[in-house]
């Protein structure tokens, strides 16, 4: 006769009933739980330390980078920023995706050639194809208050922790 396992009746062998042995769930959830929670915390510490390897290997005085500006949406006024402070829409700030918090860049409008220097305070865009938000003050200083983004070039001008900064 085939084995088979039944939860009501325990393991059938042989035409016999013999008991199945108990196991033990008590701490089934617990251990579930505290494993996804362990995941978690693991995949923010390597997403973590891996976007801050890549932003300061990649970041140095004088490196230029080139993509479309945006600048943010009056709605984000007062809204906390990546690196702690309050969206402020009448400062001379900027959100990048990888440059150190605290860079200051200097952003210049390829089609006019207007320049304007502000300081990284956040993260973004995440658009595809825009490299910088800026904030109101800013975009309006460059000018691109209307058309809403720009093709321009970015350069560094100096990094938290490096020299010229």
């Amino acid at each position: 006769m085939p084995e088979y396992s039944n939860k009501r009746i325990g393991l059938v062998q042989s035409g016999k009933i013999v008991d199945t042995p108990k196991v033990q769930r008590s701490n089934h959830r617990y251990c579930t739980m505290t494993r996804k929670i362990a995941l978690v915390l693991l995949a923010a510490l390597f997403a973590t330390a891996s976007m801050s390897t890549f932003a300061g290997s990649s970041a140095r005085p004088g490196k230029v980078l080139k993509g479309i500006a945006s600048y943010y949406h009056d709605s984000l006024h007062g809204n906390k920023t990546a690196s702690g402070q309050t969206y402020n829409r009448n400062k001379m700030t900027a959100a990048h995706k990888t440059l150190p918090l605290g860079s200051k860049v200097q952003v210049t409008d390829v089609r006019t050639g207007k320049s304007i220097v502000v300081r990284v305070n956040d993260r973004g865009p995440f658009v595809k194809g825009r490299i910088i938000d800026l904030s109101r003050r800013a975009a309006s200083k460059l000018g691109i208050i209307k058309r809403g983004t720009t093709r321009v070039r970015v350069k560094v001008l100096s990094v938290p922790g490096r020299r010229g900064a």
